[in-house]
């Protein structure tokens, strides 16, 4: 009885360099249609690559609702948090993204005052563009620009609370202090 043997495909590394080319490709186009760009929104708009400190207001908090858990968010010294801070009740249905972050589209532009921020943490929320509010649930370096909105105090647990998937979240203002 002759052993069964299997042709070596020819050319599989081209293939799989093809399918590989393919796949980054259809992901760039998916993360630049992630969230929808305005003309003078991009990075283009911002003439000052400045880095600036992450800055956040001395006591000025938000809280983050996802599900049963809640997280208190210290907002950014920015105009676009202060704005953020002024449109509270907040519900968003927000997409997945890369496994790191979700994202929601808003209603109406922020005062984006985009800067590279290199390194983003699991906690940080931020504007992409002018409209378009990311939170970021696992930390990585980035070579994008954002304009900070706030962290999230103690992200411990955000990662499962948001989950894998598409997920709805509200944001409201902090509770007044006894």
């Amino acid at each position: 009885m002759k052993a069964l043997q299997r042709e070596k495909p020819r050319g599989s590394f081209r293939g799989l360099a093809e399918m590989v080319l393919s796949a980054l490709c259809l992901a760039a186009l998916f993360l630049a249609a992630a969230c929808p760009r305005r003309p003078g929104t991009g990075p283009e708009a911002h003439s000052s690559a400045r880095i600036q400190e992450n800055k956040m207001m001395p006591q000025e908090t938000i809280v983050l609702a996802v599900g049963d858990a809640s997280f208190t968010v210290a907002l950014a010294d920015t105009e676009a948090a202060r704005e953020l801070a002024g449109r509270l009740p907040l519900r968003l249905d927000m997409a997945e993204l890369n496994g790191n972050e979700k994202y929601a589209s808003l209603d109406r532009p922020f005062a984006a005052k985009a800067e590279k921020v290199r390194r983003i943490e699991a906690g940080d929320m931020m504007l992409w563009g002018n409209d378009c509010l990311v939170i970021f649930y696992q930390s990585f370096d980035t070579p994008y620009t954002y304009t900070r909105l706030g962290r999230i105090h103690n992200a411990n647990g955000l990662a499962n609370a948001v989950g894998k998937g598409n997920v709805s979240v509200t944001l409201l203002p902090s509770p007044a202090s006894p």
